[in-house]
């Protein structure tokens, strides 16, 4: 296991459902000219994501292996208390690089032994990089594959969970028992909650939905012993900030029975959301009344 660190204590205690006072907060998913923009003057990628930790007391930031600004931006966030969240492509992102969507959904109909193959070559050449994260001082790996839309899954579920999750688990099994392991999906991941955490992960991060999607996710990852990070959906932040100071209240209140880490739902993409952002993690430091409270 690695060296603790206040953070580090922090995230692994929140994923691992317990309660965590104040509510650890990060940011996930951000085009760093949007950062810049809002930072100039920060000088580098690195630099400036630094800046944005630490003005904003965040517990974790999301930084993509693939990068080009990877490494600086570890060696930036070096010296402050902020996590780094070491991202990873999924095997199936990977394949569907490599074959083409329509081509992976036909041949997890017509041809599910060729596609598996193809997903188990595709952890294994992603493992490099998750021991790459655990070089650079990682406080969790996150293998980042998209598994279903708003709609549902991308392919049956019975072929994501006995072929696609674990392969997932596959591509992080160096980082398992080092440190935690999470999921990253866009869409509705409700009937794979159960089957993620049974591989060993320890959390995951979903959203773009809304609340109410949010809130029905946030229940069933609890049912099934596995931690959130989200909370802070991409359309309330553009709403605007009366709506943004309202989503860091709920979000610090759901915080207050475990398992969810505050972040953004990846969807980030202007400077005015990243404004609201802001402004919402104020809301969460801020604090909610505590749930059975008189005050």
């Amino acid at each position: 296991m690695l060296e603790s660190s206040p953070c580090r204590t922090r995230v692994t205690q929140a994923l691992a459902g317990e309660v965590v006072e104040p509510p650890v907060v990060g940011l996930t998913f951000i085009d760093p000219e949007v950062l810049k923009s809002v930072y100039r003057g920060a000088g580098s990628v690195g630099s400036t994501m630094a800046s944005m930790a630490v003005d904003n007391d965040l517990d974790f930031v999301f930084i993509p292996a693939s990068a080009v600004w990877a490494l600086e931006t570890v060696a930036a966030l070096s010296t402050s208390d902020t996590c780094l969240f070491w991202v990873v492509d999924g095997p199936l992102n990977t394949v569907v690089k490599k074959r083409g969507f329509q081509d992976m959904i036909k041949a997890s109909l017509r041809d599910p032994d060729d596609l598996a193959q193809d997903l188990e070559q595709a952890a294994a050449d992603i493992r490099p990089m998750v021991r790459e994260g655990l070089q650079v001082g990682a406080a969790a790996i996150v293998v980042a594959d998209d598994l279903a839309s708003p709609a549902g899954p991308f392919t049956a579920p019975d072929f994501m969970i006995s072929e696609v999750i674990p392969r997932l688990a596959a591509t992080v099994a160096d980082a398992m028992g080092e440190v935690p392991v999470i999921v990253h999906s866009d869409g509705d991941i409700g009937a794979f909650l159960r089957p993620i955490a049974q591989a060993g992960f320890d959390g995951v991060h979903m959203g773009g939905m809304g609340q109410d999607v949010f809130s029905r996710l946030l229940t069933n990852a609890r049912r099934s012993s596995i931690s959130v990070i989200g909370g802070l959906e991409g359309a309330d932040l553009r709403r605007g900030l009366p709506q943004a100071v309202r989503a860091g209240v709920h979000a610090s209140l759901r915080a207050q029975t475990g398992g969810l880490l505050i972040a953004d739902d990846g969807g980030m993409s202007t400077t005015t959301e990243l404004s609201a952002f802001v402004t919402a993690v104020q809301s969460v430091r801020a604090g909610a009344p505590r749930i059975g409270s008189d005050d």
